[in-house]
């Protein structure tokens, strides 16, 4: 603690040196700086590893030196304004909450929650850094608050992995990523609230609802939010920052939708019936020929489950499937339209998988 008061001294006596003249800044001030720089970390070093060895890291001297080192280099930053004394506090200051949360034997179940809570906090500190010149800082703050909130939701997924709070902390995240969205006009950052709320219902289900056992009932809400993300990205697809990201969640979510209804093959077929129609819908409301193959693929994937469901003889298959191929090359005839050529590619292409892949069974 007593190296800690020194290296307040040294600092304010530094910062005296520069509020003086030019020579007298030059004699005390760096050296002074970099005194304190090694003191510091050095003191702390030593003073924590002998906490531990007696047993003693949750204790009121422990918390205190972290607190004081952290608006040490708070106070240096301001000063200094060197972004990686900010970076420090923003670090050591949560490592203190630890501390202090222990020394006052407040559950863990709290602490997690005080972590999250921070990182939000972070969010509207790095709003407030946006008026000085590095935007770095700002994004650093941004960084530093989702790694905490992260690391408090692995922490309380190993103490409580079965736990309701655990589904409740994993949503944190998605309040960050929409105030990001919010106050900065970044909307990149919905990515990072659409992975939280995917994370979010699959605690969910699993340690509120108990479906266990039906774990493709997960697959339904996933579905739904893709659908509820796609008709968001096409009534905004004039604003192509929009439309990027959106569609980043909606992919997110369909594939979710498909991963989490593999072991139901009726949900897995309504599933890639439903993803199909949203990727053909969208080949037209955005002009984007490509999506037509994708689909494609979801059609042949849904005849597919269709057949297997109705326990339809394997003869009856390469029959099926080029029914379907006809279907979309004679689709390619009906109008003249850009989507054409896709089409006619999409019925050649699967008649002959089809001649090539069921004559190898045989």
């Amino acid at each position: 603690m007593a190296s800690i008061i020194a290296c307040f001294v040294l600092l304010f006596g530094s910062l005296l040196a520069r509020a003086q003249k030019l020579d007298l800044e030059k004699i005390f001030s760096t050296p002074f700086e970099i005194s304190s720089d090694i003191i510091l970390p050095s003191s702390m070093l030593i003073g924590f590893m002998t906490a531990i060895s007696n047993n003693k890291l949750y204790s009121l001297e422990a918390f205190l030196s972290l607190l004081l080192a952290s608006l040490f280099y708070l106070i240096s930053y301001y000063n200094l304004k060197h972004s990686w004394r900010l970076y420090l506090a923003q670090i050591l200051f949560p490592l203190s909450a630890v501390l202090f949360f222990g020394w006052q034997n407040i559950g863990n179940i709290v602490l997690f929650y005080a972590l999250s809570s921070l990182g939000i906090i972070y969010v509207f500190l790095s709003q407030f850094l946006l008026k000085g010149q590095d935007k770095s800082e700002s994004d650093g703050t941004i960084v530093i608050g989702f790694i905490t909130q992260v690391v408090a939701l692995f922490c309380a997924f190993s103490y409580a992995p079965n736990s309701s709070h655990v589904a409740i902390l994993s949503l944190y995240p998605a309040a960050s990523g929409i105030l990001i969205a919010i106050l900065r006009k970044n909307i990149s950052s919905i990515t990072l609230s659409s992975c939280s709320v995917a994370l979010f219902l699959y605690l969910y289900f699993l340690n509120i609802l108990k479906f266990t056992n039906h774990i493709e009932y997960l697959s339904v809400a996933y579905i739904i939010l893709g659908i509820i993300f796609y008709a968001a990205t096409s009534m905004l697809r004039g604003k192509k920052e929009y439309v990027q990201t959106l569609a980043i969640s909606t992919t997110i979510f369909l594939g979710l939708g498909v991963l989490f209804s593999l072991g139901n093959k009726d949900y897995l077929l309504v599933n890639s019936i439903i993803i199909s129609l949203i990727q053909l819908i969208a080949s037209f409301r955005f002009k984007q020929p490509m999506l037509t193959y994708g689909s494609s693929i979801f059609f042949y994937l849904s005849l597919l489950f269709r057949l297997i469901n109705l326990i339809f003889k394997q003869n009856f298959y390469p029959v099926a499937f080029a029914l379907l191929s006809y279907l979309f090359y004679s689709f390619s005839l009906i109008k003249e339209n850009i989507d054409n050529k896709q089409y006619r590619i999409i019925g050649l292409v699967g008649a002959l998988a089809t001649i090539a892949f069921f004559d190898s069974q045989n």
